[in-house]
Protein backbone atom coordinates (compact mmCIF):
# COMPACT_ATOMS: atom_id res chain seq x y z
CA UNK A 1 0.00 0.00 0.00
CA UNK A 2 1.45 3.43 -1.04
CA UNK A 3 0.73 6.44 -0.24
CA UNK A 4 1.10 9.35 -2.82
CA UNK A 5 2.60 12.52 -2.27
CA UNK A 6 1.50 16.22 -3.54
CA UNK A 7 4.83 17.73 -4.39
CA UNK A 8 5.33 21.08 -3.20
CA UNK A 9 6.18 24.07 -4.94
CA UNK A 10 8.15 26.66 -3.85
CA UNK A 11 7.20 30.32 -3.74
CA UNK A 12 10.34 33.07 -4.64
CA UNK A 13 9.57 34.47 -1.13
CA UNK A 14 9.84 31.33 0.41
CA UNK A 15 13.34 30.63 -1.28
CA UNK A 16 14.64 33.92 -0.49
CA UNK A 17 13.48 33.43 3.25
CA UNK A 18 15.57 29.90 3.07
CA UNK A 19 18.58 31.81 1.61
CA UNK A 20 21.61 31.93 4.21
CA UNK A 21 22.56 35.35 5.14
CA UNK A 22 25.78 35.20 3.22
CA UNK A 23 24.28 34.30 -0.48
CA UNK A 24 21.99 37.57 0.65
CA UNK A 25 25.14 39.69 1.20
CA UNK A 26 27.47 38.42 -1.95
CA UNK A 27 24.64 38.71 -4.48
CA UNK A 28 23.27 42.20 -3.81
CA UNK A 29 19.70 42.21 -5.83
CA UNK A 30 16.65 44.09 -4.95
CA UNK A 31 14.89 41.14 -3.60
CA UNK A 32 18.03 40.33 -1.76
CA UNK A 33 18.97 43.75 0.11
CA UNK A 34 14.65 44.05 0.73
CA UNK A 35 15.73 40.24 2.60
CA UNK A 36 18.50 40.94 4.48
CA UNK A 37 16.86 44.33 5.77
CA UNK A 38 13.78 42.53 6.76
CA UNK A 39 16.21 39.58 8.69
CA UNK A 40 18.39 42.19 10.45
CA UNK A 41 15.15 44.17 11.38
CA UNK A 42 14.31 41.95 13.41
CA UNK A 43 17.52 42.08 15.52
CA UNK A 44 17.00 46.10 15.62
CA UNK A 45 13.23 45.85 16.67
CA UNK A 46 14.06 43.58 19.84
CA UNK A 47 16.65 46.02 21.23
CA UNK A 48 13.98 49.43 20.22
CA UNK A 49 11.08 47.46 22.04
CA UNK A 50 13.30 46.34 25.12
CA UNK A 51 14.25 50.19 25.63
CA UNK A 52 10.36 51.14 25.43
CA UNK A 53 9.55 49.06 27.75
CA UNK A 54 10.47 50.15 30.91
CA UNK A 55 8.55 53.76 30.07
CA UNK A 56 5.22 51.63 29.54
CA UNK A 57 5.53 49.33 32.82
CA UNK A 58 5.89 52.60 35.74
CA UNK A 59 2.87 53.65 36.72
CA UNK A 60 1.08 55.20 39.95
CA UNK A 61 -0.44 52.74 42.79
CA UNK A 62 -4.07 54.55 41.91
CA UNK A 63 -3.89 54.50 38.07
CA UNK A 64 -5.41 51.95 35.50
CA UNK A 65 -2.32 49.48 34.82
CA UNK A 66 -4.27 48.43 31.90
CA UNK A 67 -4.27 51.84 30.08
CA UNK A 68 -0.43 51.06 29.11
CA UNK A 69 -0.98 47.56 28.33
CA UNK A 70 -3.17 48.60 25.16
CA UNK A 71 -0.63 51.60 24.43
CA UNK A 72 2.11 49.19 24.63
CA UNK A 73 0.11 46.64 21.87
CA UNK A 74 -1.04 49.62 19.95
CA UNK A 75 3.03 50.87 19.86
CA UNK A 76 3.90 47.20 18.94
CA UNK A 77 1.51 46.85 15.62
CA UNK A 78 2.29 50.13 14.59
CA UNK A 79 5.57 49.57 14.91
CA UNK A 80 5.65 46.08 12.62
CA UNK A 81 2.89 47.03 10.50
CA UNK A 82 5.05 50.28 9.47
CA UNK A 83 7.92 47.81 9.24
CA UNK A 84 5.97 45.77 6.78
CA UNK A 85 4.46 48.65 4.74
CA UNK A 86 7.77 50.15 4.19
CA UNK A 87 9.10 45.97 3.04
CA UNK A 88 6.00 46.36 0.05
CA UNK A 89 7.04 50.13 -0.89
CA UNK A 90 10.60 48.86 -1.57
CA UNK A 91 9.86 45.73 -3.52
CA UNK A 92 7.48 47.66 -5.23
CA UNK A 93 10.45 50.75 -6.21
CA UNK A 94 8.31 53.11 -4.72
CA UNK A 95 10.97 54.23 -1.65
CA UNK A 96 14.62 54.06 -2.00
CA UNK A 97 16.22 50.10 -0.47
CA UNK A 98 18.20 53.23 1.33
CA UNK A 99 17.12 54.24 4.31
CA UNK A 100 14.38 52.12 3.54
CA UNK A 101 12.90 49.50 6.85
CA UNK A 102 15.58 51.32 8.56
CA UNK A 103 13.24 54.50 8.80
CA UNK A 104 11.20 52.78 11.16
CA UNK A 105 13.63 52.02 13.79
CA UNK A 106 15.01 55.68 13.30
CA UNK A 107 11.60 57.24 13.62
CA UNK A 108 10.62 55.05 16.90
CA UNK A 109 14.60 55.74 18.22
CA UNK A 110 13.81 59.49 17.59
CA UNK A 111 10.09 58.77 19.64
CA UNK A 112 11.30 57.29 22.16
CA UNK A 113 14.51 59.51 22.81
CA UNK A 114 11.73 62.63 22.83
CA UNK A 115 9.46 60.89 24.72
CA UNK A 116 12.79 59.76 27.57
CA UNK A 117 13.29 63.19 27.49
CA UNK A 118 9.95 64.89 28.77
CA UNK A 119 10.25 61.81 31.48
CA UNK A 120 13.15 62.80 32.57
CA UNK A 121 12.65 66.85 32.55
CA UNK A 122 8.87 66.19 34.15
CA UNK A 123 10.18 64.99 37.05
CA UNK A 124 11.06 67.54 40.18
CA UNK A 125 14.82 68.80 40.24
CA UNK A 126 15.29 67.12 43.73
CA UNK A 127 14.61 63.50 41.90
CA UNK A 128 16.43 63.98 39.06
CA UNK A 129 19.48 65.20 40.76
CA UNK A 130 19.14 61.76 43.27
CA UNK A 131 18.92 59.17 40.69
Amino acid sequence: MGLLLQIKSTTRAEKLKSTPTSKLIETPTLANRVEFQRWLTSAISILILALCAPMLVRFNPRENHYNKFVIAIFIYILYLNSQSILKVLIEESKLPIFPGIYTVHIVFLGILLVWSSIRYYARSPEKRSSG
